[in-house]
């Protein structure tokens, strides 16, 4: 398609523009579909058949509480490259339906690092910073339905808060953030999505499993987005290679922001109120994040480590409530039975900081930057403290 000038799109005016976009994306990919399947063709992956079923037997192995209502779904990343080497789309590896790029459901709590979060630490905000926990008119609830007052943004994201991402994205703008999934592809957004509900995963249509891997994928490599496919090269009799992928790459946080994000993803399996906790790797840093969504109809586990990324979905295709599904449940254990397994071989490796991520002492009370040891510190992208520090002196120039 991309031979024949197709134009891809990931931003639309309104819904029609979108539903007349997916029409003539459907008729150009069955008339290639069709070319492909009637031979000739040598299709070269970057699919690990290792990983590949090892990833198909943790999602159906991962679901027999269940009849065949309750699905899965997976898609693992390898961070070094950024492409696709594993994706499963059901239980069952005979299913024609691809849930992973096909389906897309509400993503819950799992959109708030990369819709949220990161784009409120570039846009004036550090994970230092204070916001009051409170009940919101006509916004979300908190799940256990309580409120703690003033919390840093640590311990909001970490503790999976609901309402502080809507107020984020009420204050930088809702648009602002989704510029950012925009960058990462993300084909699903729709003009009513412009609303702060959308921190907390609250879509008109939901995204994918192979765009939260990608996304999260882009967190791991210092901020940098790759378009997660699995072609590597195409060619026609054995001779002729008709498409090689190039690896686009495009910077869509910054990379300080990109770590301090990774670093608080820890804090979700590290720390005693993370709500990843119970599903730690055994052996291997990683860093990740639960998602449920109202009345328990989707659950996803977004996570990774140096080398892979991996997001599992587990929900119905029609959206019903399902008993004791939750982020850290289902979703959860299948991403730590197979990520344990995966790095099974592989050296215990912590993330790379940036050297222009620094600690700096904070005001604990507002979660500013203290001139003098508090005895309790954080960490902040230099290159944004720079640029503020400029604005200060122009100001006073002025």
């Amino acid at each position: 398609m991309k031979l024949d000038d197709f134009q891809f799109k990931y931003k639309f005016n309104d819904n029609k523009e979108i539903k007349e976009y997916e029409k003539k994306f459907s008729e150009i990919y069955t008339e290639y579909d069709h070319k492909v399947r009637s031979g000739g063709y040598n299709i070269y992956t970057t699919i690990d058949s290792k990983a590949q079923k090892l990833l198909q037997n943790n999602v159906s192995s991962g679901l027999t509480d269940f009849d065949s209502v309750v699905q899965g779904a997976g898609v693992t990343i390898d961070n070094s490259t950024g492409k696709v080497t594993a994706i499963v789309g059901g239980r069952n590896p005979q299913d024609k339906f691809n849930r992973a790029f096909l389906s897309y459901r509400q993503p819950g709590s799992a959109i708030k690092p990369i819709l949220a979060y990161a784009p409120a630490l570039e846009n004036g905000y550090f994970i230092s910073s204070i916001v009051n926990d409170s009940a919101i008119s006509n916004g979300p609830a908190n799940s256990d339905r309580s409120y703690r007052g003033s919390v840093n943004l640590r311990y909001a994201l970490a503790r999976s808060i609901n309402t502080i991402p809507f107020k984020l994205l009420d204050d930088i703008g809702p648009n602002k953030a989704l510029e950012y999934l925009y960058n990462m592809k993300f084909k699903k957004i729709a003009k009513e999505d412009n609303n702060p509900i959308i921190g907390v995963g609250g879509f008109t249509y939901g995204t994918s499993p192979v765009e939260m891997a990608s996304a999260y994928a882009s967190l791991a490599n210092n901020g940098k987005f790759t378009d997660p496919d699995c072609l590597k090269s195409v060619k026609y009799k054995g001779i002729n290679e008709i498409y090689h992928n190039e690896n686009n790459t495009k910077q869509v946080y910054e990379k300080e922001i990109a770590y301090i994000i990774t670093d608080v993803l820890k804090d979700v399996l590290d720390k005693p109120f993370g709500t990843g906790k119970n599903v730690k790797l055994s052996r291997h840093i990683a860093a990740g994040k639960t998602g449920t969504t109202d009345g328990s109809k989707d659950g996803w586990f977004c996570g990774y480590t140096p080398y892979y990324t991996t997001a599992i979905w587990v929900g119905a295709d029609t959206p019903q409530s399902i008993g004791g599904l939750y982020g850290a449940t289902y979703p959860g254990q299948i991403w730590k039975n197979y990520m344990d397994k995966l790095h099974e071989s592989l050296p215990n490796k912590d993330f790379t900081r940036p050297k222009t991520v620094v600690n700096k002492y904070i005001n604990p009370g507002d979660g500013s930057i203290a001139n003098y040891n508090t005895g309790v510190s954080e960490l902040f992208s230099q290159p944004i403290l720079d640029r503020i520090e400029e604005i200060k002196r122009k100001k006073l120039q002025n």
